[in-house]
């Protein structure tokens, strides 16, 4: 579970993440590109609860850019295509993401806590149990 906080500390332009993929490039997200996202998306939380291939390489190609300003839709998609033959996974790529919006101060991740569930005991209050 993932949520976003009301405010910062907003520390985004002076975080990078490495990622390998043809090389090893920095991933930065400042507040312009923060911004960006936003816009884009209608709000940042949809990043965190719904992550499409779309918004994968968007984030990606939007991070990417401190590092190759040339960057475009295209081309990231091919960098991701070449980083999943390297062995790497979507997950991973989405991991990222979410790590360098974690350290941007943008989301913070949440432990779900799990509780054993006794047989017969609602799932929610108010729901019980399908036998």
């Amino acid at each position: 579970k993932v949520y976003v906080p009301d405010h910062g500390p907003f520390i985004a332009i002076t975080t990078a993440v490495d990622i390998k993929i043809d090389r090893t490039r920095k991933f930065r997200l400042t507040i312009n590109d923060l911004v960006e996202i936003d816009e884009i998306f209608g709000g940042l939380s949809v990043l965190a609860t719904k992550m499409t291939f779309k918004s994968l390489r968007t984030v990606l190609r939007i991070g990417l850019r401190a590092d190759d300003k040339e960057l475009d839709d295209k081309a990231t998609g091919d960098l991701m295509s070449q980083y999943l033959r390297n062995g790497g996974t979507v997950r991973e790529l989405g991991d990222l993401v979410m790590t360098a919006l974690e350290r941007a101060g943008v989301i913070a991740r949440v432990e779900k806590k799990t509780k054993k569930k006794v047989d017969g005991e609602d799932d929610e209050p108010g729901e019980a149990t399908p036998r």
